[in-house]
Formats: structure tokens, sequence, C-alpha cells
């Protein structure tokens, strides 16, 4: 639109310049220094009557006068304001678009960091991390950006952007960030949550569970490859104590999905509600050896069922569901064929669950006429994905299946939900996958 409102106005006021120049008509002499009409002086008249000039001198009179085109005019003046509307467009639309980040003070692009337009934001966490990485912001006015970053990440009613976290990692990278103010940030990042499986069946192992999610960069650069630690305390209503850690040496590469530990207590049969207080604590070690500690307390309720009732129910799946939970479930067979023989075992290939829509407890089993070989089992929450590795371990000739038409089949066992904190429904129907076997 650019282009075309600058050829526009050139082509109109063009046209207007010829169009007002206009050509010569008309016989009468002219005086070329005043346009006086010389008509009806003597012919050896050596003066023009209205400014005195020579006339006699070659070139001083011309014949007929430039008449201008009035219509020509007023079509150029129409192409040149065409041309203006679509050069006002274009400028608008190239500025809005136009980058200017980068003679910006760093105290304007912190302000649209917050911006309400999406580009504007974009174009401020990248000219400052752009500047980050070059090094070109002084000392001073990294602590400004890291207080900012800072009183955004702990102020719960502000959404957090992880592009705010990547200029924190980015800026402790080029060794710019202090260690206090890094080690804020962690700890500030780490969402430590404590809680209890709400509804026990007697005589079942108590789950309770920590878990950590970290609200930090969209890439954890700086602090993945990392390790963690966890501990819990609980505490009865009598004021009896139980105690569990994970190793804190363990080493986690990744910290883009929420961790968690679940710690199984000792059965307690006595049906009723239980309280207890809960005390938690999290140690994350970066890839740089810097260690920060969160802790939370809850004060938690528990319920333990009475002897032969179920706590893990069986969802009642709508056609909608149905649907949803075959699409989720796949099944990746190897590329050899699938060849029974004795005394060997026998890989099956894998079951991918992608997204499903309630969550599921599945024994996998192979069945075939009637019998079933249990391969794998596998607990997974709603919307979630995981793959499980399928292998048949080697059974002795006669008991294991035979050559031709079989099934891997998604078994429902809500029992392996039990040790889950939180899982208290799962998928209640069969999934079934066809394969066919063939003889050595």
């Amino acid at each position: 639109m650019l282009v075309a409102g600058i050829l526009l106005a050139i082509a109109g006021f063009t046209i207007v310049l010829l169009a007002r120049h206009g050509f010569m008509v008309g016989t009468h002499p002219f005086c070329s220094a005043c346009n006086f009409n010389l008509t009806g002086l003597p012919e050896k008249h050596a003066r023009c009557p209205e400014c005195g000039a020579d006339i006699l001198r070659e070139g001083s009179v011309r014949i007929g006068y430039r008449r201008p085109v009035f219509a020509g005019v007023a079509a150029g003046a129409v192409i040149a304001l065409a041309g203006a509307v679509c050069l006002a467009g274009g400028a608008v639309s190239w500025w809005q678009n136009f980058d200017a980040s980068r003679w910006k003070p760093v105290t304007v692009l912190e302000a649209e960091m917050a911006a309400p337009r999406a580009a504007t934001r974009e174009l401020a966490y990248r000219e400052l991390l752009r500047r980050i990485q070059a090094g070109a912001l002084s000392a001073k006015q990294i602590n400004q950006l890291a207080d900012m970053v800072l009183k955004r990440q702990a102020d719960p009613a502000v959404p957090w952007d992880p592009r705010c976290g990547d200029l924190l990692q980015a800026a402790r990278q080029q060794r710019l960030l202090a260690s206090p103010t890094w080690e804020q940030y962690l700890r500030q990042a780490m969402r430590v949550t404590a809680s209890v499986r709400p509804r026990i069946e007697a005589h079942a192992p108590r789950a309770f569970r920590v878990g950590l999610l970290l609200q930090a960069g969209s890439d954890n650069q700086g602090i993945a490859p990392g390790s963690v630690g966890a501990e819990m305390e609980v505490t009865t209503e009598q004021g009896a104590k139980m105690q569990f850690a994970l190793d804190p040496t363990q080493r986690l590469d990744v910290f883009s999905e929420p961790l968690e530990w679940i710690n199984l207590a000792t059965p307690d049969p006595t049906p009723g509600i239980r309280k207890v207080h809960v005390r938690a604590k999290v140690t994350l070690t970066d890839v740089a050896g810097a260690q920060v500690t969160k802790e939370t307390e809850a004060d938690l309720a528990y319920e333990i069922l009475p002897p032969g009732t179920a706590a893990v129910t069986k969802h009642v799946a709508t056609p909608d569901e149905t649907s949803e939970m075959q699409t989720a479930v796949r099944l990746q067979l190897p590329a050899e064929p699938l060849r029974v023989r004795p005394d060997q075992s026998l890989a099956l290939g894998s079951l991918m669950i992608s997204g499903p829509p309630v969550s599921a407890g599945f024994r996998i089993v192979l069945r075939q006429k009637g019998r079933e070989w249990t391969v794998a089992r596998v607990l997974i929450r709603a919307n979630e994905g995981t793959r499980v590795r399928l292998d048949l371990p080697p059974l002795r000739e006669g008991s294991g299946p035979e050559a031709g038409a079989a099934e891997i089949v998604c078994v429902p066992e809500p029992a392996l939900a039990g040790t889950s904190a939180d899982i208290m429904e799962v998928w209640g129907e069969e999934v079934r996958r066809p394969v066919v076997l063939t003889g050595p």
C-alpha cells in the first residue's frame, strides 16, 4: 500500500502540473515579458505599452496564449488524493509494524513488557534479551530489571509470563545477576504443595504427596539439569510423627512438568476421619550448584473407608468420551512379525496413550481364545501422555498364545490408582486393539 500510494501521488501531481500548464491557443501576439496583448500596435512599435520591454528583439513576442486543462487538473487532483490516502494508510501500517525497540531506553522496554498489545510485549522481551546476551546493560539496569521481574513473580494477582524468567536466566548465564537475586528468583519460582489421598480403603497404604511446580523461564536454562530433594513430616492428632524423604542427589534433566513424590504410610485399619498436619520441604540445586529450599505447611484430612468399600470408582463414559479414548490409545507394532516361540519372550511393541479424557488405570493383557497374559500396567491422569512397552515373558510350551488372531486389551484396574494422591475415578471400559501372531 505504501508503494502504491507513492506512485499514485507522483502520477497525480504530474498530471496536475501538465494540465495546469496547458497548451497554446489563438493567433494574437503577446508580450513574452508580461503577457500583454499587442494586437493593434503599429508594426514598427518598439516598446510594450504595458511593461516597456523591447518587443522588436527576437523572442520577445509570442503568438497565442496557454489555456489550462481544468478537467485534467481535477483528474490529477483526484489521483493525487487517492495516492495520499494510500500513502497515509501504508505509513500507519508500516509504523505499527516498525521495530523501534533498538533505540528505546530500558525503562520504556520494561513498561512495554506489560503492554496490552501482544506484539509490543514480544518486541520488548526480545530486545531486552538481545541486550542481556550482548552485555549491553549496566549492572544498575540489570538490578532494576531483576527487581521488576521478582515483584511480578511474587504477585499472585499478576499472570506469570515465562519470558520474564528467560531474562533473568539469560542474565545468570552471562554472569550479570548477583547470587542473592538468583536464589530469590529460584525460591519464588518453586510452588510446593502437600496433599493426601482423601479416601483410602481399609488396609491400604495412606498416600501423602509432595508436589513441585517451577514458575520460571520457558526453557529453564541455567536451572536444569539439577537435583531435587523432598522431605515430608506428618503429625497426627495424637502427636505421632511420620517422616519421609527422597534422595536429594536424584538428578533431573528438565523441570518442564510438575514433579511429585508419593510417600506411602502404613495402613490404618480403623474406619473414620483422620486429621493431620503436614510440613513439606523441597530443596532444589541448580546446574551451577546454587541451592534453595522452599517449605509449605497444611492441615489435611482423609477418610479410612469401611472394609469392602472401594475408594476408586469406574467412570461411566459418554459416547463422546468413548470416541476420545479410542483415539487416545494407539498400538505401535514392531516391524518384525509377531512370532510365537516356546520358551522365548515376545516383544509386542508399545502402547501410546495421549490425552485421555479421564484418568485411567489399565492392566494391559494379550487376550486370545478366552485366555489372558498380562504384559504391562499403567496409571495415567486425564490429558497427559505416556508410552508403555509391551513384553510377554517366556512361557513353557502349551501355556502361551498360539499363531492366529489375538487382541491387546486395556482392562480397567481401579486398584492401580490406590497409591496416587488424587485419582479417585478411572476409566471403566475396556479398550481393544487387534494383533496377529505368527508361528515359528
